[in-house]
């Protein structure tokens, strides 16, 4: 019954497999493990046709590897073995992963395909979590097995896996917080509320995006707007520190809100947000931010602006980005600072 499988029905199932690559996205590059059989990565390496295949194999797999390439010696593929010892070092088939990536050239993610049929568990185990975290093709050989012989598989079929990364939708949100990081507020809360409510799980994203809108209307003087966002963001999360943070942020833009044209805590607010702009390299928001905070008369400037110098320093020495929310407090730290000084009360 073997080597009739193996001389008559495999040859068709191969041929099925082919037609079906032949129809698929070429990747740049596959990752197919070896387990205790030759047939499913044969089959794999079929349906996911590559500029480069990787066979990776064990010391217990790798006659079974050798098998592998002798069967496709004739196909138009560019077959390479690589050991992965045991198959259990999760850090090992990583370097192994990394390293084939980057002699590719670092293709786009759609553009690598990693097999998870054959191998060891923690092998499997290691590609797929590998393949979620970067966002790579994920695919497996799926049959039935023969109610005579159940070491062979009938009626084998291709199935993907799908991306989970989309679902969590890790390349909006970096690129949202890249546009926060750079000062985009309100672009990067379209694509964080955009995030939260398509995740149906997304209170951190919904809470960042109120706050990202909220700091929006903060560069715009829209006190009142502002306020209403940060009580939105407010109400989505738990932590107690952030909640007062969020609290804090609000009573703030309620305070500038109502302060009467030309108060210190309105012009100081004003000021402090220009002093932001010059720290993103923004010249003209900041002029424009300085022509609004309307600075005090001559005899008052040379104190002032000497704290200004000050807290501009310490905006620029911040490590802003390592936090995103300290970024969106830290103007209003400074905000607070100046008012202090003044002597024209707390914001918060």
């Amino acid at each position: 019954m073997q080597r009739r499988y193996d001389e008559h029905l495999f040859p068709l199932t191969c041929e099925r497999f082919r037609r079906f690559g032949a129809a698929t996205l070429r990747a740049e590059v596959a990752f197919i493990p070896v387990g205790t059989q030759p047939y499913s990565p044969i089959l794999a390496a079929l349906a996911n046709p590559a500029n480069f295949t990787l066979l990776l194999h064990t010391e217990g797999s790798r006659s079974h590897c050798e098998r592998v390439r002798e069967a496709l010696a004739d196909e138009p593929l560019h077959l390479t073995s690589r050991p992965i010892g045991d198959g259990t070092d999760g850090h090992r088939i990583a370097r192994v992963v990394h390293g084939e990536i980057t002699a590719a050239g670092l293709p786009p993610a759609q553009r690598v395909v990693v097999d998870v049929t054959s191998g060891r568990k923690a092998t499997v185990a290691v590609l797929g979590a590998i393949a979620a975290v970067r966002g790579f093709r994920q695919a497996y050989i799926e049959g039935n097995p023969s109610r005579h012989h159940p070491n062979l598989y009938m009626n084998e079929r291709y199935v993907a896996v799908a991306n989970v990364r989309d679902y969590f939708q890790e390349e909006e949100r970096t690129a949202a917080l890249a546009l926060l990081g750079a000062g985009s507020f309100a672009a990067a809360s379209q694509i964080l509320l955009q995030i939260g409510t398509a995740s149906g799980a997304g209170a951190g994203d919904l809470c960042l995006g109120h706050a990202a809108a909220a700091w929006a209307a903060w560069w715009s003087l829209d006190w009142r707007r502002a306020a209403r966002s940060f009580r939105s963001a407010r109400g989505l999360v738990a932590t107690a520190t952030v909640h007062a943070l969020l609290t804090g942020l609000a009573r703030a833009a309620t305070a500038l809100a109502q302060a009467p044209a030309g108060a210190p805590l309105l012009r100081h607010a004003t000021a402090t947000l220009a002093l932001a702009a010059l720290h993103l390299h923004d010249s003209v928001r900041a002029a424009a931010l300085l022509q609004a905070a309307v600075l005090p008369p001559a005899a008052g400037r040379g104190e002032i602006g000497r704290t200004l110098r000050h807290l501009r320093h310490q905006l620029i020495s911040k490590d802003s980005t390592a936090d995103q929310l300290k970024l969106l407090h830290d103007p209003l730290a400074a905000s607070a600072e100046l008012a202090d000084w003044l002597g024209v009360g707390s914001v918060r």
